[in-house]
Parts: structure tokens; sequence; C-alpha cells
């Protein structure tokens, strides 16, 4: 038995996470990685804002999820 099940009753659906993957062209892994490197060099707070900027710009132009009011 997993873990996450065994002590929190989760399940994982390998092909649910495929496709949420699919769907956003991988952008949550891309967010994390690009935040780690931006605050090292410029801090969390500006790497924050600007990670936020730039997967906004990608939602608007790409019709990925829900685009955030002022998020361009």
């Amino acid at each position: 038995m997993h873990w996450a099940r065994w002590r929190w009753g989760l399940s994982v659906d390998p092909n649910a996470m495929q496709a949420n993957m699919d769907a956003t062209e991988g952008a949550v892994l891309a967010e994390r990685a690009t935040f780690l490197l931006l605050a090292e060099k410029i801090g969390k707070q500006k790497a924050g804002k600007l990670v936020e900027a730039a997967l906004a710009k990608g939602v608007v132009h790409r019709g990925v999820g829900p685009a955030r009011e002022g998020a361009c």
C-alpha cells in the first residue's frame, strides 16, 4: 500500500495525472523549477510574481485553464 493512501486515505489516478500534465503542457513542473532558479537570484517574492505573470500569459495565449482577471 502506498504511504499516502495509508496515511490520509488518498489514491493516485495515473491517467488523470497524465491528462492534467498534457492539458497544462507540464506547466506545474516548469513553474516550480523556474521559481526555484529565479528565487536564488532575485528573491522569492519577485520570483513568485514573475512566474505567476508568465503562467497567466501562457494560460491566456494557449487557452489552458481559467485565466485570472488582470493576469496579463
